[in-house]
């Protein structure tokens, strides 16, 4: 539908604003100010007072028994307090008319019903709505072409609620809840208020017949326009920011630290760290005191000497690193050693029993030293 508009749309004329934005004010396709007219017109004799804060808030200022208040937004968030003014507002006799595509569950449960909310991408056609026969005057059917109306709730309490309309899937979007001496209309398709919506054929008289569900001479009429405020606000805004700005005690808090990071980037911006000296790696000084050892005996050409010095510098090597004992080793040492170490065990097991050989042995050649040299310097090699 949208590319078809769009290939449709005469040169220079952009495309309306389909964004649902519930203002009083807003005279785009998905706003309310023809809701807002209508109300004007019904309740002539009265001033509509316009209400810009949460419930609670308003609720501490009102002391009404007979009042009409009228919420329409995208979705209508509470907290615990705006849910307890809202319950006992109705209980003294106060009429509440809330009209949201999401209704939070915190009202719905004290309530005792559940909503479901479609999100799917919908087909355009001509979406319908209706209400119930008992309180239809003449039709009760309403039409428009646009997605259809979906939402609806699950469940109703069957003891303190009764439907009052339905989407066109016959699923019922419009309830009212009856509390103490006042009641609360539940509506969870806000665009069956919107300018589009009550402009098309003889919708409005759709939203008159909602309004004879309200007292005729009311002590007030109470527009809110917080929730519409809020909800839009947090389309536009992603920040992860948003949540903390929306109570002023942790928006104070935020800013202060804020404030005393500044302060302490400032006042510590000129100072140096000191130079942090380059420590070099502890060195294997008894590999490198056996070499020079074993290079001093071979110019004394002591074949057995020599291998008894590299052996023991290594036996040393191995207590000291991995503090096993070399001087009686088995099976179970060989495995540890191999394990500890990294060197292959096939390759330890060789290499000790070369040092075994080589301490029974009495005249060791130069081809058995050089083979012992070079297996103790490969399993120095892979180990490091």
């Amino acid at each position: 539908m949208p590319v078809l508009l769009a290939s449709c749309k005469p040169k220079g004329r952009p495309l309306p604003d389909l964004t649902e934005k519930y203002s009083y004010t807003n005279k785009k396709p998905f706003g309310a100010y023809t809701a807002h007219s209508i109300v004007e017109s019904f309740y002539d004799n009265k001033f509509i007072q316009k209400k810009n804060q949460p419930f609670y808030l308003t609720y501490s200022q009102l002391n009404d028994t007979s009042s009409v208040y009228i919420s329409i937004s995208r979705k209508f968030f509470l907290t615990e307090e705006d849910k307890n003014g809202l319950m006992q507002f109705v209980y003294a006799g106060n009429t509440v008319f809330i009209s949201a595509s999401f209704i939070d569950s915190i009202l719905l449960n004290a309530i005792g019903c559940k909503q479901k909310e479609i999100t799917d991408i919908l087909p355009y056609e001509n979406a319908v709505v209706s209400l119930v026969k008992d309180i239809a005057t003449g039709s009760n059917r309403y039409t428009y072409f646009y997605k259809p109306f979906s939402n609806y709730f699950t469940e109703v309490n069957g003891v303190y609620c009764r439907v009052m309309g339905y989407n066109e899937y016959a699923e019922p979007n419009c309830l009212v809840f009856f509390w103490g001496k006042g009641r609360m209309i539940l509506h969870c398709d806000p665009r069956a208020f919107s300018n589009y919506f009550l402009l098309t054929k003889d919708n409005h008289t759709y939203m008159h017949q909602y309004l004879q569900l309200m007292p005729a001479d009311p002590e007030h009429v109470y527009w809110d326009d917080y929730y519409y405020r809020y909800n839009y606000r947090e389309q536009k805004s992603q920040s992860i920011f948003s949540a903390l700005f929306k109570y002023p005690p942790l928006k104070f808090a935020f800013l202060l630290a804020l404030a005393l990071l500044a302060l302490y980037i400032l006042l510590n911006g000129k100072r140096r760290q000191r130079v942090i000296p380059v420590i070099e790696p502890v060195t294997n000084k008894s590999v490198a005191f056996a070499q020079v050892i074993a290079s001093l005996y071979l110019t004394e050409d002591s074949n057995d000497n020599i291998a008894q010095k590299m052996i023991v510098y290594f036996n040393e090597y191995i207590r000291s690193r991995y503090f096993l004992n070399a001087h009686s080793f088995n099976d179970n040492f060989l495995l540890e050693l191999s394990r500890k170490s990294g060197v292959p065990m096939a390759q330890t097991e060789t290499l000790f029993r070369t040092i075994a050989q080589a301490q029974a042995t009495t005249g060791l050649d130069d081809f058995q030293l050089i083979s012992l040299h070079q297996q103790i310097q490969k399993f120095h090699q892979i180990h490091t």
